[in-house]
């Protein structure tokens, strides 16, 4: 079979130019990981980064102000969201700034 590999080695080549924004996008989320699993832990961690549903409401209000908000259901919705990362995290011993904001 002709698998044509040097036509798409060249294709991907003259492509790639075109990525690098997705690739640094992966690469600092990935990294922005590793800092916030060092930081504060895997539980924790993960725990935070349920919170990112309301930091991305909270930007869309400071950036685009009222008119970008959800319907109030939605809205209401992410009451328990907040409510249950503040039980699960209220006293975790590894909490600190750093590592929260690498986790968001």
């Amino acid at each position: 079979t002709d698998f044509r590999i040097w036509e798409r080695i060249t294709e991907t080549l003259r492509a790639a130019p075109s990525f690098w924004f997705p690739a640094a996008c992966l690469f600092t989320a990935n990294f922005s990981n590793a800092i916030s699993l060092h930081r504060i832990g895997i539980s924790l961690t993960y725990t935070s980064k349920c919170a990112i549903p309301l930091i991305t409401v909270i930007l869309a209000l400071c950036l685009d102000g009222p008119k970008a908000l959800p319907h109030g259901l939605a809205l209401a919705s992410l009451l328990p969201i907040a409510v249950g990362i503040g039980a699960a995290s209220w006293h975790a011993p590894t909490f600190e700034p750093l590592g929260f904001a690498a986790a968001m």
